[in-house]
């Protein structure tokens, strides 16, 4: 937030909200959904997972957690949408609801009990668990494992209508008055005024 609001500051857009430059990807790019990757992923989350570090944490197929992390979306609260569509399709619609739209979080605790995470463990076992299903994995042949994952990533791909929707409420948010007032008042510490345009 407080890159967005020192770019905000200056009248300008961050690199990739420009369409005029080479890092230009709205949405931000580099997620694990940009490219077709074929091998599993595990998401080992030793902390706060965050809008766009909760989207990230989604993508993977296996995540671990400690028992003192916690997730949450506060797109909404900035002014911003994020890609509220992945956590509606990633999570249980309620849950969902309640991180988009209510800026809730989730503990560790209750992660699982929403199929989340796989596993939460202390914070100083987190990577030897990773590490296990890891291992699991790797008893699998790697043909079928692949097989495995192109299905996950099919069974939860958008129709390209969605994409693109989704991208465009994304952006006319971000570029509305109340998406560039909660970027200020989030570098100021204050309340947001809303304006609803």
């Amino acid at each position: 937030m407080k890159f967005l609001a020192e770019y905000q500051k200056k009248g300008l857009r961050t690199p990739h909200e420009d369409p005029n430059n080479r890092l230009f990807h709205w949405g931000g790019g580099g997620q694990p959904s940009d490219v077709n990757l074929e091998k599993p992923l595990i998401a080992a989350i030793n902390g706060l997972a965050v809008g766009v570090g909760l989207t990230l944490a989604l993508q993977y197929q296996l995540r671990v957690m400690a028992d003192d992390a916690w997730i949450g979306d506060t797109h909404t609260k900035v002014g911003r949408l994020g890609s509220a569509h992945n956590l509606y399709e990633m999570l249980p619609r309620t849950t969902a609801a309640y991180l988009t739209l209510c800026n809730g979080r989730l503990t560790a605790q209750e992660c699982p009990q929403q199929s989340i995470v796989n596993k939460v463990v202390p914070r100083d076992q987190l990577i030897a668990a990773a590490e296990q299903l890891a291992e699991m994995i790797c008893d699998s042949s790697p043909t079928a494992v692949r097989a495995a994952i192109r299905l996950y990533r099919l069974s939860a791909a958008f129709s390209p209508a969605l994409v693109a929707y989704a991208r465009h409420l994304d952006q006319e948010t971000a570029e509305s008055e109340d998406g560039a007032e909660g970027p200020r008042a989030f570098r100021e510490k204050r309340k947001p005024v809303w304006r609803g345009r």
